[in-house]
Formats: structure tokens, C-alpha cells, sequence
């Protein structure tokens, strides 16, 4: 049970894309959970229109892999230098999750901000900075 469960209980909307007697293919977070999970450090302003545009995602995120499985051989995705943004006031991807993906797919370089899941309108100049620092 994630963080977000334990508060706030029953939090996403399932889609069954292929019928009920398979597993969903998509999530949503309701509407009214939007703003404490995803935006809490956000202008209200943000938040409002954020919530407007978000759409559900596709389940298969949660398992996608991004690494090669091909004996060693390095694969175009090995390539692909990364930086990874950790949000240490993430309520919706928690710290142990955050360091699993890192660990998963480890970055040329890990940064922290501490901001909430959507550091884009909470903290929009600090995160071009770091961008800017990662180049």
C-alpha cells in the first residue's frame, strides 16, 4: 500500500480497455485527490488548470523496462545519457519508489528538489536550473 492509499484511501479511477475480466489499461487519480497528490506546492491557479488538461495513463508504465536484456550487449537505450529529479515532497511517487527507478536505470546523475510531483509549476526556476546544470 502506497503512502497515498493509507491517507487517502481509494484514490484512482481504473479503465478496462479490453473488457472487466481483464486487467485494467489505464489509471486516473480523481479529481478530488489531484491537487493534495500531485500539486500541493503549486498556485492554486496551476493546479486548476493542470488538473483540466491531466488524462489517465496507460498501466503499462508501472511495468515498462528500460534496460537491455540481451546478454551484456549494450543497446541504443544504454546510450541515452539521463539525469534523474527526485521530489522529496513527492506524494505520489514516494522516496523507496524513486530509488528503486534510479537503481532500475541508474542515472549519469541524480539531483533533489524539494518540491512536490510537479515541480514544473511549483518550483518552474529551480527546475530549469537544474536541467540547465545537468547539460
Amino acid at each position: 500500500m502506497t503512502t497515498v492509499e493509507a491517507f487517502h484511501g481509494d484514490v484512482y479511477d481504473l479503465t478496462f480497455g479490453l473488457g472487466a475480466d481483464h486487467p485494467p489499461t489505464a489509471v486516473a487519480l480523481r479529481k478530488e485527490f489531484q491537487r493534495i497528490i500531485l500539486y500541493q506546492q503549486s498556485r492554486q491557479e496551476d493546479s486548476a488548470l493542470a488538473s483540466i488538461l491531466l488524462r489517465p495513463w496507460p498501466t503499462a508504465l508501472s511495468t515498462a523496462r528500460f534496460t537491455s536484456d540481451d546478454g551484456g550487449v549494450e543497446s541504443v537505450i544504454d546510450r541515452v545519457r539521463c539525469v534523474y529529479i527526485k521530489t522529496a515532497s513527492d506524494r505520489m511517487v514516494q522516496p523507496e519508489q524513486q530509488e528503486a527507478m534510479i537503481r532500475r536505470w541508474p542515472p549519469s546523475k541524480v539531483m533533489v528538489m524539494d518540491t512536490d510531483h510537479s515541480p514544473f509549476f511549483s518550483a518552474p526556476e529551480l527546475l530549469f536550473n537544474l536541467i540547465l546544470k545537468s547539460l
